[in-house]
Protein backbone atom coordinates (compact mmCIF):
# COMPACT_ATOMS: atom_id res chain seq x y z
CA UNK A 1 0.00 0.00 0.00
CA UNK A 2 2.92 2.25 0.95
CA UNK A 3 4.56 1.66 -2.48
CA UNK A 4 1.39 2.93 -4.41
CA UNK A 5 0.65 5.80 -2.59
CA UNK A 6 4.67 6.66 -3.47
CA UNK A 7 4.18 6.03 -6.63
CA UNK A 8 1.20 8.15 -6.86
CA UNK A 9 2.93 11.15 -5.47
CA UNK A 10 5.85 10.59 -7.12
CA UNK A 11 3.35 10.79 -10.76
CA UNK A 12 1.72 13.92 -9.16
CA UNK A 13 4.87 15.32 -8.72
CA UNK A 14 6.20 14.51 -12.16
CA UNK A 15 3.12 15.89 -14.37
CA UNK A 16 3.24 19.34 -11.85
CA UNK A 17 6.56 19.29 -12.56
CA UNK A 18 6.09 18.76 -16.45
CA UNK A 19 2.94 21.30 -16.74
CA UNK A 20 4.05 24.82 -18.05
CA UNK A 21 2.96 27.47 -15.42
CA UNK A 22 1.66 29.44 -18.41
CA UNK A 23 0.18 28.05 -21.42
CA UNK A 24 2.50 28.03 -24.47
CA UNK A 25 0.13 30.18 -26.51
CA UNK A 26 1.06 32.91 -24.43
CA UNK A 27 4.65 32.27 -25.13
CA UNK A 28 6.47 35.11 -26.99
CA UNK A 29 8.15 33.39 -29.39
CA UNK A 30 5.22 31.84 -30.17
CA UNK A 31 3.06 34.76 -29.99
CA UNK A 32 6.12 36.28 -32.22
CA UNK A 33 5.83 33.30 -34.53
CA UNK A 34 2.04 33.32 -34.61
CA UNK A 35 2.28 37.42 -35.17
CA UNK A 36 4.52 36.97 -38.03
CA UNK A 37 2.34 34.06 -40.04
CA UNK A 38 -1.14 35.78 -39.93
CA UNK A 39 1.03 39.25 -41.17
CA UNK A 40 2.25 36.63 -44.07
CA UNK A 41 -1.44 35.77 -44.37
CA UNK A 42 -3.07 39.22 -43.97
CA UNK A 43 -1.12 39.87 -47.56
CA UNK A 44 -2.68 37.48 -49.19
CA UNK A 45 -6.35 38.04 -47.71
CA UNK A 46 -6.49 34.96 -46.32
CA UNK A 47 -8.14 34.43 -42.54
CA UNK A 48 -6.16 34.56 -39.17
CA UNK A 49 -5.73 30.73 -37.84
CA UNK A 50 -6.46 29.74 -34.61
CA UNK A 51 -3.37 29.67 -32.05
CA UNK A 52 -4.30 26.32 -30.55
CA UNK A 53 -2.81 25.00 -27.04
CA UNK A 54 -2.82 21.46 -28.19
CA UNK A 55 -1.04 22.24 -31.50
CA UNK A 56 1.54 24.40 -29.65
CA UNK A 57 2.69 21.35 -27.27
CA UNK A 58 2.57 19.04 -30.16
CA UNK A 59 5.52 21.98 -31.89
CA UNK A 60 6.99 22.62 -28.48
CA UNK A 61 7.72 18.76 -28.20
CA UNK A 62 9.19 18.61 -31.53
CA UNK A 63 11.23 21.68 -31.33
CA UNK A 64 12.79 20.75 -28.00
CA UNK A 65 13.61 16.82 -29.48
CA UNK A 66 15.43 17.99 -32.35
CA UNK A 67 17.10 21.28 -29.99
CA UNK A 68 18.34 17.94 -27.82
CA UNK A 69 19.46 15.98 -30.72
CA UNK A 70 21.11 19.40 -32.35
CA UNK A 71 19.40 17.48 -35.72
CA UNK A 72 16.77 19.07 -37.59
CA UNK A 73 14.15 15.98 -38.56
CA UNK A 74 10.16 16.01 -39.64
CA UNK A 75 7.98 13.53 -37.36
CA UNK A 76 5.85 13.12 -40.18
CA UNK A 77 1.96 14.57 -40.36
CA UNK A 78 1.07 18.06 -40.99
CA UNK A 79 4.05 19.56 -39.45
CA UNK A 80 7.00 21.84 -40.70
CA UNK A 81 10.26 22.46 -39.15
CA UNK A 82 13.34 25.22 -39.34
CA UNK A 83 16.56 25.37 -37.44
CA UNK A 84 18.71 27.94 -37.42
CA UNK A 85 16.73 31.30 -37.69
CA UNK A 86 17.99 33.87 -35.26
CA UNK A 87 14.72 34.68 -34.38
CA UNK A 88 10.74 33.48 -34.95
CA UNK A 89 9.88 36.48 -37.70
CA UNK A 90 12.93 34.98 -39.94
CA UNK A 91 11.79 31.77 -39.51
CA UNK A 92 8.44 32.29 -40.75
CA UNK A 93 10.01 34.19 -43.72
CA UNK A 94 11.85 31.55 -44.82
CA UNK A 95 9.32 29.12 -44.42
CA UNK A 96 7.51 31.36 -46.90
CA UNK A 97 10.42 31.80 -49.03
CA UNK A 98 9.97 27.67 -49.99
CA UNK A 99 7.51 26.54 -51.40
CA UNK A 100 6.86 23.33 -49.91
CA UNK A 101 6.71 25.51 -46.01
CA UNK A 102 4.80 28.66 -48.03
CA UNK A 103 1.45 25.92 -48.60
CA UNK A 104 1.51 25.30 -44.85
CA UNK A 105 1.89 28.93 -43.97
CA UNK A 106 -0.81 30.25 -46.15
CA UNK A 107 -2.91 27.18 -46.32
CA UNK A 108 -6.54 26.51 -45.24
CA UNK A 109 -5.72 25.38 -42.16
CA UNK A 110 -8.32 26.79 -39.41
CA UNK A 111 -5.66 26.15 -36.64
CA UNK A 112 -2.18 26.11 -36.13
CA UNK A 113 0.68 25.51 -33.13
CA UNK A 114 4.56 26.67 -32.89
CA UNK A 115 7.12 25.72 -31.26
CA UNK A 116 10.85 27.43 -30.39
CA UNK A 117 13.44 25.92 -28.66
CA UNK A 118 17.59 26.62 -28.18
CA UNK A 119 19.65 23.69 -28.08
CA UNK A 120 22.63 23.22 -25.92
CA UNK A 121 25.19 25.14 -28.52
CA UNK A 122 22.58 27.75 -28.93
CA UNK A 123 21.13 26.61 -31.89
CA UNK A 124 17.36 27.63 -32.43
CA UNK A 125 14.69 24.96 -33.38
CA UNK A 126 11.48 25.74 -34.86
CA UNK A 127 7.95 23.61 -35.58
CA UNK A 128 4.77 24.59 -37.29
CA UNK A 129 1.75 21.87 -36.83
CA UNK A 130 -1.01 22.56 -39.10
CA UNK A 131 -4.95 20.95 -38.28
Amino acid sequence: MMKVRLLALISSVLLLAAAPSVPLTQDSQIQAMYAAANKQRAQYGLPVQNLDEALCQTAQRWAQNMAARESMYHGGGEQIIAMGYPNAEACIQGWIYSPGHRVWVLGRNGSVGFGAARSASGRMFYAGVYR
